[in-house]
């Protein structure tokens, strides 16, 4: 709209307003709440803290919990230290671009780090819930080790780019695990997690897959934006 129409139009209401302010029916001065300074919570500094090596790092996604946990998973190249303190916990890239998944607790300190060794991974997501389980969904191409020790849990691509999507304990562990995947190409947009733990997943497909992760089957036809809880 052009400034002078706008000017006009605000004259048109200004003059309505004054004819229909009469004596006998005054219109009221408007409500405007007021909120008292005193109740506003303050923004407080509590910590900041860094970590890095000798390649390059990035941040993906981070997530919470109700404990005040911080969760982040991204990509790292060479050896970095995930220590926020004066501790050390080096991970080494196994290639050019590793996916990390890392929690710490409330004051910064590392309580796990993992090092996802996959091939592929372009984009992770995550989210937790209210009893301290964590989500972590990612795109992958060939396997995925998804254990954060020394063991190993892989699970395999099933043609193209498919999503897999893990459940881990306050610690880590490995709780339950699957994969939406087919012969064409999928994709995860977002991961969402309720309070009582219900997942929500989103993303695209370019074929028939089955997202449910039981022994039922629930397929979403092709070329489908799919939403799965």
């Amino acid at each position: 709209m052009k400034l002078s129409h706008c000017i006009i139009a605000l004259a048109v209401l200004l003059h309505a307003c004054k004819k229909a302010n009469t004596p006998d029916k005054p219109i009221p001065d408007p409500i405007i709440p007021i909120v008292p300074v005193d109740t506003v919570k303050k923004l407080e500094f509590t910590w900041a803290k860094s970590f890095g090596g000798t390649g390059v790092e990035g941040i993906l996604d981070m997530a919470t919990d109700d404990a005040g946990n911080v969760y982040l998973t991204g990509k790292f190249k060479g050896m970095v230290d995930f220590d926020l303190g004066a501790g050390v916990q080096n991970l080494t890239a196994g290639g050019d671009n590793a996916t990390y998944f890392a929690k710490y607790n409330t004051n910064g300190v590392l309580v796990f780090v993992k090092d996802i060794t996959v091939i592929g991974v372009n984009y992770v997501a995550m989210g937790g819930d209210a009893t301290g389980n964590v989500y972590f969904a990612g795109n992958f191409t060939g396997k995925v080790d998804i254990d954060k020790g020394p063991a190993v849990q892989k699970l395999d691509s099933k043609g193209g780019v498919d999503v897999f999507v893990v459940k881990y304990d306050t610690g880590g562990n490995v709780l339950s695990k699957f994969i939406i995947g087919n012969s064409g190409n999928e994709s995860v947009a977002g991961l969402a997690v309720d309070r009582t733990g219900n997942c929500y997943l989103a993303g695209t497909s370019n074929y028939v897959i089955d997202v449910d992760p039981g022994t039922t089957v629930k397929n979403v036809n092709r070329p489908k934006c799919f939403l799965a809880k």
